[in-house]
Order: structure tokens, then sequence, then C-alpha cells
């Protein structure tokens, strides 16, 4: 029967039944369990400490209206003090007789039996572990007529603060006033004897109650018992069967009995076992025709892999022979030129020829200066090599760039507003190369600046394991028709210019590991990041710098 009803009403029903019982057992015991505990205890408690308090308060009344009498005739301090101790210094209470009385005027104590050390001492200024100046406190409350303090003091004979509740009110006809508390380690013993009590009535109770729940269980016992071979034995067959598909038996055919869904996993188990067999051929041809092509794949991509480094090789080639070639013409040009030069300077000095030559003689000269000229950059540009690197401050670079860029601001008769703002990092440079580089960048910046007046702003900070170096102007910006060109050795817009500056700064900025980016906007600027590593392999200075305070905000003009 049980076969035709669902896994999960068949758990259902047997947690249904257990959980019910267990709920409603469970929640009778502890509503019962914390109603009492909460009730005798809070209640008993209460109780217990509203009786101390007023006993605490009748004995102090009644010994305060007795010592009223006693000291009412005397006048003599020294006797008025002596029978106070003699009236209250036997007296005890309470099972431990920790209960005694204590006499003091204003601060000053006249009877303390529990700590006769006390005795004709001023005691203001004597406070507990938290704080309270307990015999000011319960002077202040005798004063008011009577009153409770809550403190800590030392048991007689004992070392440690416990808490106690004081009561102190006037001696009547007298400037005297007398109290006494109890310590309130005796309640909560009281209290912990009631728990005792309301535990042991507690197990009792549960004693019963578990045996009744241990039948009850024994019953539901018998009826899982039936419920889990129903749903065991079927469940048994599948993990079998599954087990031989894993290792690869896939004909397996299971007998699919019954209207529940164990009989319904039969079922697709055995659809499965099916289905796999099928697709597992699929899958072993797809994976061929795939390995195939991963063969073909890799072969591929060692071809490009040989490829590219013979386009590197090739590359690296002509980028020497280039160099080479540059480092010939510029040397085949120089010579020529000397001579020409010298010859045409020779010619010039001779008065005979000045008159009918002599425009001629300084076009030459000119001329010949301006390849002397070119020869120079281009020899320069093509002999660039880094020197040592040494960890040098960013700060430092930029600042001698900047004071180098002066003269090419007094030149133009510009007034420029210099705005610095660097981190402090170091970063290893050749520092001529370096300066060189970022000063042609600020000179760039104060030849765009138009109407004779501008903003430069450097930016230096650490990002991503490099350091950023950031300069921007607020220029004239570049057609975006020669963006393209701007780094192309010899490219230039000026007419005297060579137009080798960017290209060897790029080339300097390379050469260090780094990298160059120009942006501009025609009529708005131009902004040149600069990305450099902060370690670099060729450095050879192992000595770390010491960073250079940062300047921010650093305005000048020039």
């Amino acid at each position: 029967m049980l076969r035709n009803l669902s896994i999960a009403s068949r758990i259902f029903l047997l947690l249904a039944l257990t959980c019910t019982y267990a709920l409603v057992l469970v929640a009778a015991f502890t509503f019962t369990a914390k109603r009492i505990e909460r009730a005798s205890v809070q209640e008993m408690g209460a109780a217990m400490l509203r009786a101390q308090q007023e006993k605490v308060k009748v004995a102090t009344h009644s010994m305060a209206v007795a010592l009223g009498h006693l000291l009412d005739d005397v006048d003599n301090p020294a006797r008025r003090d002596a029978l106070a101790r003699e009236a209250v210094g036997p007296l005890r209470f309470e099972p431990d007789r920790s209960g005694y009385f204590f006499v003091f005027e204003g601060t000053r104590n006249v009877a303390l039996p529990g700590q006769p050390k006390y005795q004709g001492q001023d005691m203001r200024d004597i406070r507990d572990k938290e704080g309270v100046f307990l015999v000011r406190e319960l002077e202040e409350r005798a004063r008011q007529g009577g009153g409770f303090v809550r403190y800590r003091f030392p048991l007689p004979g004992g070392q440690e603060d416990e808490p106690k509740l004081g009561y102190a009110e006037i001696i009547p006809g007298t400037d005297l006033w007398i109290g006494t508390g109890v310590y309130l380690a005796n309640v909560e013993r009281e209290k912990t004897a009631l728990a005792q009590i309301i535990d042991s009535l507690f197990a009792r109770h549960l004693t019963v109650a578990l045996l009744g729940f241990a039948a009850t269980f024994l019953a539901m016992g018998l009826v899982a018992l039936s419920v889990a071979r129903s749903i065991v034995q079927p469940i048994s067959q599948v993990t079998r069967a599954a087990v031989r598909i894993a290792d690869g038996e896939l004909d397996v055919v299971l007998p699919a009995a019954g209207k529940d869904e164990i009989s319904s996993m039969q079922d697709a188990l055995n659809r499965m076992s099916r289905i796999l067999k099928h697709d597992i051929e699929i899958i072993q041809t797809r994976t061929d025709f795939a390995e195939e092509q991963a063969r073909i794949a890799r072969d591929a991509l060692r071809e490009t892999e040989v490829a590219n480094r013979e386009v590197l090789r090739q590359i690296t080639e002509r980028v020497e022979s280039l160099r080479k070639i540059t480092m010939a013409v510029a040397h085949q040009l120089r010579n020529p030129m000397t001579i020409i030069g010298g010859f045409a300077r020779v010619l010039s000095r001779k008065p005979e020829l000045q008159g009918e030559y002599l425009e001629y003689l300084d076009g030459i000269l000119e001329a010949a200066s301006r390849i002397e000229r070119i020869t120079d950059v281009v020899s320069d540009y093509s002999s660039l090599r880094l020197g040592a690197l040494h960890p040098t401050p960013v700060a430092e670079l930029v600042e001698e760039a900047r004071a180098a860029s002066e003269a090419k601001t007094a030149a133009l008769a510009r007034r420029v507003s210099w705005k610095i703002d660097v981190q402090p990092v170091c970063i290893p440079v050749d520092k001529e190369l370096m300066t060189w580089a970022l000063t042609e960048l600020l000179d760039n910046a104060v030849e765009s600046l138009p109407g004779g007046f501008g903003e430069v702003r450097v930016g230096a900070k650490r990002e991503n394991g490099a350091v950023v170096l950031e300069i921007s102007d607020t220029g004239r910006g570049i057609p975006q028709a020669e963006m393209p060109y701007i780094l192309d050795p010899f490219y230039s817009t000026k007419a005297v210019a060579v137009g080798i500056g960017l290209p060897k700064t790029d080339r300097i900025i390379h050469e260090h590991g780094g990298t160059m980016r120009i942006t501009s906007t025609e009529g708005q600027g131009t902004t040149v990041t600069i990305r450099l590593p902060v370690e670099h392999r060729r450095s050879q200075d192992p000595a770390s710098c010491k960073d250079s305070p940062v300047s921010k905000n650093a305005l000048a003009e020039g």
C-alpha cells in the first residue's frame, strides 16, 4: 500500500507524527518550566530583597531610637562615642553573623565592628571598586530621613569586596547617624537554593515525560521501519544500477513496478542508460574531431610564433640598419658640409669678392650651418643610448626640467603659471636623458601658449606598479590632421625646426621601458601622459633614493 504513496507523502506522514508529538511535549514542558521558573525565582527573589530591606530598616530605626535614649544626657563626646561602641559592638544578625551596626559622626567613624581598623578615621574619601563614596552616600540618606545605598564592602574577616545593601538614619537628639546592611550574596544563596528545588521538580516531571515519549517513539519506530523498507529496497536497486552505468555497463534494465517516485526514477534510469549509450558514441566521434582540430590549431600557433619571431628579428635588423645608415649619412654629410662652410667663410673674408658674391656666400654659409645642425641632431638621435640608471625622485626631475624651461619662457617673453603636483616617488632613470625629455615637453607646452600667457600643469603619481607623469597646457592644441605624424622624425610645422624633438623624447621614454601618449584638442590645449616603471631591468644602482617633499600647486610666473 505504501508503494502507491509518493516518497514525499510517506516522509511527511512520519515527520508530521514525530514533530507534532515532540512539539506539543516540548512546548508544554517549556511553557510550564519557564513560567514556574520566572514566577518563582523572580517573585521569591523580589520578596526576599524586600524582606531584607524591611528587616534592615526596622533594625536600624530600632537601634537609632534606643541609642537616642541612651545618649540623651551624655555631653562628653568621648563618653558618647564609647557608649555607642559598647551598644553596637556585640550585636550581630544573619546566620553567618555578617550583619552588624555602624555609627558615624558626619563621615568620621565612631563604631564599625565589621572593620575595627577604621574606628576614629574620617572615611569621607573611601569608595568601592565601582566608584561609590559609600560613607558620603549613607550620610546623605541619613540626613534626608533615612534611605538605602548599594555599594561593595568586605565581609567581616574577608578580603574581597561583596555587594551590600546599606541603610542609615539619624540617631534622634544627636548629630550621629547609625546604619547597617545585608550582603546580597545571602539573598543570592537563597535564590540558588530555590532554583535547585525548582530544578528537582522539573527533573521529576521530565522523567515521566521522557518515559512517555520513549513509548511513543517505539511505536513510531515500528511505523518508520515499514516506511523505510518500502523506500530503501528499491533505492538500493537504483543505486546498484547507477554504479554499473558509471562503470561503463550501459545495458542496464530495472523492473519499474509501482506508482511512486522510485518507480518513475527506475524508468528514467532505464531511459538514461539508453540515451547515454547513444550520446557517448556521438561524443566520442566529436572528441576525435575536436582533438584533430586542436592539433591543427597547435601546429598553426607554432607556425605563428615562428613567424612572429622572424618578423621581430627582421624589424630589429631594419631598425639597426636604419640607425647605421642614418649615422653613415650624417657622417658623410658632415665632412663635405664642413668643407663647404669652411671655403665659404674664407671667401667671405676676401674684400674683392664681398661686393659681388657676398649675398651668395651668406646663403651658402646659412645653408651649410643648417645642414650641420641637422646632421648633429640626426647623429645624436641615432647614437642615443641609455647610461646607468639611478633611482631618482620624480620631483627632482620635474623641478630641473621646469628650471631649464624658464630660459624658453624668458626668450619668448611669456608669462607662465606653473602648477606642480608630484607625489614623493622614485624611478630608475638616466637622469640627463630624462631631464632633457621633460624639458623638451615643457618647452613645447610654453611655445604653444597663445597671447603671451597660459597655464602649464605637471602631475605625477604612483599607479599599478608604475609612475604616471602628466604634462598639460592651455595652448593652441594640435590639429587632428597632424596628430598621426607628430612622432615621425623630421616632421615639423615650424619654419626652422628639425622635427626630431618629440621622436627623440618618445625614444627616451621607450628606452626606459615606458610609454608616451599625446592627446590634444585644437584651441584648448595638449596633454602628454607618460607611464614609467618603478623598477627597471637595466638599473645598476641598488641603493634607493630618498623621496623629496611633495610640491603641491606650486605657482610661479616667468
